[in-house]
């Protein structure tokens, strides 16, 4: 049974709509979550949304719900959900081929992650590398190295696919550049 209106309902509706829902349930999850004037609900409706968008390879809605989200950011009293890096723009921002816009995403990933767990300065080290990965930037991913060591070192007690990843990365950059 679906909850009546309400927070509980904007909570079911954004989980269904991230766990292979449609574009519709992400809709339905943003309008329930706007009523309920609720800031984290509003960002975590919306930034479901931009994932369903980029699920759904519909690019532009997805930056453009990303960015709705993250003017919402001052207002989100978790800053973990405003963090998380797979809720981001930068994604879809890289598939459009707007490689400096997702650079300054990454970099804005990088220091919503900064001073969070040890498990958030993997993602805040990591997004950045990923994105220059992508565009092929060894340089760039050489000079994360040595935070990108320190950043897995802190976090080896998280399992994260993100911790050997980045050692890759760095052995790759190394061994390109």
């Amino acid at each position: 049974l679906m909850p009546a209106d309400g927070p509980t309902r904007a909570k079911v509706l954004t989980a269904r709509a991230l766990w292979g829902g449609t574009a519709e349930d992400a809709a339905e999850a943003s309008a329930v979550a706007e009523r309920t004037g609720d800031a984290n609900l509003r960002f975590a409706a919306l930034a479901v949304g931009s994932s369903v968008a980029f699920r759904e390879r519909d690019y532009e809605r997805a930056v453009d719900l990303s960015e709705r989200a993250f003017e919402l950011g001052d207002t989100v009293s978790d800053p973990e959900l405003v963090a998380d890096p797979d809720l981001s723009a930068v994604w879809p921002t890289l598939a459009l081929g707007r490689f400096e816009e997702a650079r300054r995403i990454g970099a804005r990933v990088h220091d919503l992650n900064l001073g969070l767990t040890p498990h958030h300065g993997v993602h805040a080290v990591a997004v950045p590398m990923e994105v220059e990965e992508l565009l092929g930037d060894w340089q760039r991913i050489r000079a994360l190295r040595a935070e990108a060591e320190t950043a897995v070192e802190a976090n080896l007690e998280t399992p994260c696919v993100r911790n050997p990843r980045l050692y890759l990365l760095s052995a790759l950059g190394e061994a390109i550049a």
